[in-house]
């Protein structure tokens, strides 16, 4: 789970919270503030799929970003809708575990 800005730490913690309850493996920078730059190297040298972002914008907007790294494509989805929009990425369904990580 990526954060676009600085402060967002807890942002952070808080999703990939959020995807370990539903099954999705997660990771999250232990930085306060992580480059930008540091966690996209970070997710393509460990062949990591999708990117969850989360900035100052998007916790206005009660949205967050999911990059797909593979297809280098990016969309934004509602936070409540985070889970389901993995899974459908992913093409499992909500009984199967998914391996999702992100720095």
């Amino acid at each position: 789970v990526a954060s676009i800005g600085s402060g967002l730490l807890t942002e952070r913690m808080k999703i990939a919270g959020e995807l370990w309850e539903a099954g999705i493996k997660a990771e999250f920078g232990f930085k306060p503030n992580p480059k930008m730059g540091d966690q996209l190297n970070f997710c393509l040298d460990n062949y990591i799929p999708f990117m969850v972002l989360v900035g100052e914008t998007e916790l206005q907007d009660s949205v967050i970003k999911i990059k797909n790294l593979s297809e280098r494509e990016e969309s934004t989805v509602p936070r409540k809708e985070m889970v389901a929009a993995l899974r459908q990425l992913l093409g499992k369904s909500a009984e199967e575990t998914v391996p999702v990580m992100c720095a």
